[in-house]
């Protein structure tokens, strides 16, 4: 009798590829500073609202006499009151005025990046500030991951990303599985792997074919072959056995 060879070496382990969805976004936790904090110069006092204090921007509303105010502020004073904070000129926010020297003005202003206390050096006139601020690399954020603690800036991200121990990825058998579980997957419950069959020693089968090849496998016919039909004597004795004991049981 032939004997059967060995397999030997240990099985293949599956390999896994990169998630192809898009990652959760990165949260950016920065909060941003007062806008008058962020100006390279002072501002004209003509563009600070009088009711909080701050830039008129966006939206700078104008009584008839010129006072500027925020939108929002001058709305909710008007809500109390129908007349200009200042002059006490009856108004309403029907009567408001769009104050276009004030918007152009604001709009080129010199300001430094709301990330600057993280590191950013960068200054712009603030019509280009929310173009930088978007990719700025020194906004604060998280990891998007749950359960993972990291937050730092964000152009030092893309190397967390990659390395994150909490991080989804697509086993080769296409279940999603978190890259530190991937290695116990690949061992125990990927379909993917490959097996050997312990009757023939063939080896490099897909572990979801495993019944397909046992199926076909000669050794293993000669050996499962008897027991099947054991096996299939002692179902046909069941029915007769459970009417026995149900007959001994009325008894």
């Amino acid at each position: 009798m032939q004997k059967r060879a060995r397999s030997s070496g240990a099985a293949a382990v599956p390999t896994f590829r990169e998630l192809t969805i898009p990652a959760p976004s990165l949260e950016v936790t920065n909060d941003r500073p007062a806008l008058s904090n962020l100006l390279v110069n002072a501002a004209p006092e003509r563009l600070i609202c009088s009711i909080c204090t701050e830039l008129c921007f966006p939206e700078p509303r104008q009584c008839l006499n010129g006072h500027t105010y925020h939108l929002e502020c001058i709305t909710l004073s008007l809500a109390h009151r129908e007349s200009c904070p200042e002059c006490r000129t009856p108004m309403t926010p029907d009567t408001l005025g769009r104050n276009l020297l004030a918007e152009d003005t604001l709009q080129g202003l010199s300001v430094r990046c709301r990330y600057h206390a993280s590191g950013c050096t960068a200054t712009m006139v603030l019509a280009d500030a929310p173009a930088h601020e978007r990719d700025c690399g020194f906004a604060l954020c998280s990891c998007p991951h749950d359960g993972c603690e990291w937050t730092g800036l964000l152009h030092n991200a893309p190397a967390h990303l990659a390395a994150c121990s909490l991080r989804l990825v697509r086993c080769c058998c296409g279940e999603l599985v978190g890259v530190s579980d991937h290695p116990e997957h690949a061992r125990t419950t990927c379909g993917s792997r490959l097996v050997s069959c312990p009757m023939c020693a063939a080896g490099d089968i897909c572990a979801a074919a495993f019944h397909e090849h046992v199926a076909k496998c000669e050794p293993a016919k000669l050996l499962l072959g008897p027991l099947s039909a054991q096996v299939q004597a002692l179902r046909t004795q069941v029915p007769k056995l459970e009417s026995s004991i149900q007959a001994s049981d009325y008894l």
